[in-house]
């Protein structure tokens, strides 16, 4: 999906692909072929089909991106397979899929989520290519259709370049669920803000050339600067691919042409409510797009805008209030795009850069994986470490030590610890937005200030907490969280830091607080502040963790009999508490060093099926010969002695698939 990969928590990825799924047949499914969705879990396990969703195969005229809720962990919207006029919720969870009819009665005939579910989760806008009307629909508080539908020919005429009949994309920036973006012209063309609904005579926004576009109408063309220049984005002047933020102001674009002085390919903040440019011209020698086919995903609730460039394949990231010198911009990935030389307009440059919701990671298309030109993977890079939290307190009671810390995420807070210092909904008078992503928090304790160990952890529960639809922790839950501890008399630090639900978790701790332990009451005293720069790597955990045990390898090991093949099995450590994933390194002849050119996989922890792993290996040597070792890293990316595998007979272990239902039907 090249758009809103990532779940509202940041724990799913929704994808497409040509493979068939194993339970699909064309009796039960109701499709001969396709391209088919798939989910998998961030940290890079749980790979399930959508067999039990209410639409299961991508399709341009139904289901062609993931509309995942921006204000729900793992909940998209998609219409069903057999009746399209109908919208369903579907709530991705391990072991299946809940689709469930929102009841709401829209005209018959084709419908579409294309890009246009508001960055609140409030509002959707259904497209329908068969009659070219828009259908308006609130989904929070409670599902309704807004307007029976009205066309997209709101009588802008050709003017603003292409006309209104070609949808070259539509974009739904506001999170309060009031206006839309619709671009015109098949490749270029204007951008117009379209209210859901309006004065129109068939219950959309009214157009009326001739007043003013430089207010808050109905239908107005967008990023027009001044009416001495009514077409500034029409021909060839217009936005390249654009970004648009989650506030419905900011967007992120390389330019087409030669704007203001500013030249071809230049990164441009463009404020699209206020038309003006935030922030004057980089002085770095690269450009945000580059060139025109690059695409950019703002998908982010942070200050943080990720981008890429087709000269050198780079995807990089930026503050978008700060892009006046080389420190402001840092690099992602390379992302190798159009390595085979294709002219496929996919993939020739188009690397769909994609934020997940904290914008800690990216997703962006590779090419050097694949054979041929013309296809495409996804891969996702770290672009931030996830920022800690903020120890507020610490206190202890009859030797138990209480941990209070948050996000200083108020709007009065002059230094939140969040991702973006923007209040949700509203900019300057909400509270920000808490992080998205955050699983848990660990808290950490030390004797010296030096040696750090993990004594507990509390679950984050963000989207119980936060009203993410409208802002504000909701009624009843606390805007800090607790840990309690029980160290024993002594003087102690203390410190915590996030864990998303990829398995991510912070590189650098919170402020670091003191206190001695005794039989009496006290108060501890901050020792150390808060990083100035959270999202660094700090280096303060460098034990490694233990290795694997019992590693086993076999070779054509039923099932894995055909030549080549070899199975791998392993268990993991009594401490594992920290352990995010396991690299296997293989080599032909000899015991494999644990070198990245002998590291054939990485296996994340949750994998595990009753603490023991098991793997299989392809691309061993046919005559038997290829060793394997295994080794444990940690969640700070420390790695552990290797576990040499030994030769033996495995017996695979009982897995239990989280799919492959035994009787699809076909929701209606």
């Amino acid at each position: 999906s090249p758009a809103n990969v990532w779940s509202g928590d940041g724990s799913w990825i929704g994808y497409f692909s040509g493979m068939k799924p194993a339970s699909y047949s064309d009796s039960t499914s109701g499709f001969a072929g396709g391209v088919y969705p798939y989910f998998m879990h961030s940290d890079g396990g749980n790979i399930r089909e959508a067999a039990e969703s209410s639409f299961r195969v991508h399709n341009n005229t139904n289901f062609r991106f993931f509309s995942w809720s921006p204000s729900e962990k793992n909940i998209y919207y998609a219409p069903s397979q057999s009746n399209s006029s109908k919208l369903y919720s579907n709530e991705v969870l391990d072991h299946q899929i809940l689709a469930v009819d929102l009841g709401i009665n829209m005209p018959t005939g084709n419908k579409m989520i294309y890009k246009t579910i508001n960055p609140s989760g409030s509002h959707v806008v259904l497209k329908s290519g068969d009659d070219n009307t828009y259908y308006p629909v609130q989904i929070k508080p409670t599902p309704k259709l807004l307007d029976d539908g009205w066309s997209y020919n709101r009588g802008q005429g050709s003017d603003y370049g292409g006309g209104y009949s070609d949808r070259h994309d539509l974009m739904f920036p506001d999170p309060k669920g009031e206006w839309f973006i619709h671009m015109t012209g098949s490749s270029i063309g204007a951008f117009w803000k379209m209210n859901l609904t309006g004065s129109g005579l068939d219950g959309g926004p009214n157009y009326n050339r001739l007043t003013s576009h430089f207010n808050e109408r109905e239908c107005e063309i967008m990023w027009t600067r001044n009416a001495d220049r009514p077409n500034f984005q029409a021909n060839d002047e217009w936005a390249s691919h654009p970004g648009y933020d989650r506030w419905g102001r900011l967007v992120a674009w390389g330019q087409v042409a030669d704007i203001d002085g500013r030249s071809d390919g230049t990164d441009t903040i463009w404020d699209y409510k206020n038309r003006r440019y935030e922030y004057s011209k980089s002085n770095v020698s690269y450009g945000a797009h580059n060139y025109p086919r690059n695409y950019t995903d703002w998908s982010a609730w942070s200050d943080y805008v990720a981008v890429g460039e087709s000269v050198d394949n780079f995807v990089f990231a930026f503050n978008y209030s700060k892009r006046s010198s080389e420190g402001d911009f840092w690099r992602i990935a390379k992302h190798h795009g159009n390595l085979h030389g294709n002219s496929s307009y996919e993939f020739q440059n188009p690397h769909r850069v994609g934020q997940s919701p904290d914008g800690t990671k990216v997703n962006y298309i590779v090419e050097f994986l694949v054979g041929s030109a013309g296809e495409a993977d996804i891969a996702y890079a770290v672009a931030n470490y996830p920022h800690p939290p903020e120890i507020t307190d610490v206190s202890t009671t009859s030797g138990h030590v209480t941990v209070r810390f948050d996000w200083q995420n108020g709007i009065s807070d002059s230094n939140p610890r969040t991702y973006t210092k923007r209040g949700w909904p509203d900019e300057s008078i909400s509270d920000r937005p808490i992080p998205r992503e955050t699983k848990y928090f660990r808290l950490w304790r030390s004797s010296d200030n030096i040696s750090w160990t993990t004594v507990g952890k509390v679950d984050a529960e963000p989207f119980k907490r936060f009203d993410f639809v409208n802002g504000g922790f909701k009624s009843g839950q606390n805007s800090y969280w607790e840990i309690n501890d029980t160290p024993g008399s002594g003087s102690w630090y203390y410190a915590v830091t996030s864990v998303e639900n990829s398995g991510l978790e912070s590189r650098t701790l919170s402020n670091v607080f003191y206190i001695t332990v005794s039989d009496s009451n006290s108060s501890g005293q901050q020792h150390s502040v808060y990083p100035s720069n959270p999202r660094e790597d700090s280096k303060f955990y460098v034990s490694n963790p233990p290795q694997p045990l019992e590693a086993v390898f076999s070779y054509k090991n039923s099932s894995a009999s055909e030549d080549g093949q070899y199975t791998i099995s392993w268990d993991e450590p009594n401490e594992n508490q920290l352990i995010r994933y396991y690299n296997i390194y293989a080599a032909d002849g000899a015991t494999p060093d644990a070198t990245q050119q002998n590291r054939i996989a990485s296996i994340p922890s949750s994998l595990s099926v009753n603490g023991s792993f098991f793997w299989v290996d392809w691309l061993g040597n046919y005559n038997g010969s290829t060793k394997y070792a295994v080794t444990s890293v940690d969640s700070q990316g420390n790695e552990s002695n290797l576990s040499v595998g030994n030769p033996g007979e495995i017996e695979p272990p009982n897995y239990e698939l989280p799919y492959a239902p035994t009787n699809l039907q076909i929701l209606d």
